[in-house]
Order: structure tokens, then sequence, then C-alpha cells
């Protein structure tokens, strides 16, 4: 596991840089409560971490990341979290 808080501490330096986080199992122990450490984490595989269902994946963005993704021409599709913005999960 990496230790994301200090991670996130250490991007302060560049504040040019985004942290994306891409976690499995560490998903919950890792988690950012405050929504401030990180730009972007995509959590998969949690039926090893959180027991759900297989195939499952999460992931969050800042309002940083998302005026950056907005500055990309060309992003493509798949996760693209502009598209995941118009596109709602339906429950």
């Amino acid at each position: 596991m990496s230790p994301i808080a200090e991670i996130a501490e250490a991007m302060k330096e560049f504040p040019e840089a985004l942290l994306i986080v891409d976690t499995v199992s560490s998903f919950s122990h890792s988690a950012d409560s405050d929504g401030r450490a990180w730009d972007r984490c995509v959590a998969h595989g949690l039926a090893k971490s959180a027991g759900d269902a297989p195939g499952l994946a999460l992931f969050s963005a800042s309002e940083r990341a998302f005026a950056r993704a907005q500055q990309v021409a060309g992003r493509g599709y798949y996760f693209d979290i502009i598209e995941s913005r118009r596109i709602r999960p339906r429950i």
C-alpha cells in the first residue's frame, strides 16, 4: 500500500500536477474522506476489497480534474470524466 497522504502532501510542491490514484484492495485504507488529497481515484476489483459484486468499479474526480479534462482535445471516451458527468448511473 502506498502512503497516499504523504504523497499528496509532497504533491503540493507541484500545483500543476494532478494526483491520480489507481487502487484495488487498498481502497478501504486509502479512501480520501475529505475529498482534498487526490484529483482522481479509480477503484476496481471491489469484490476483493469491499466484498462487492464482481466487475464493479468506482471513481471520483475533483473539480480541478474536471477543469483540466475540459482542456484536452481528443480525450477519447473510455474513462472520460466529462462524459461521466453527463451520463449519471441509474440505481
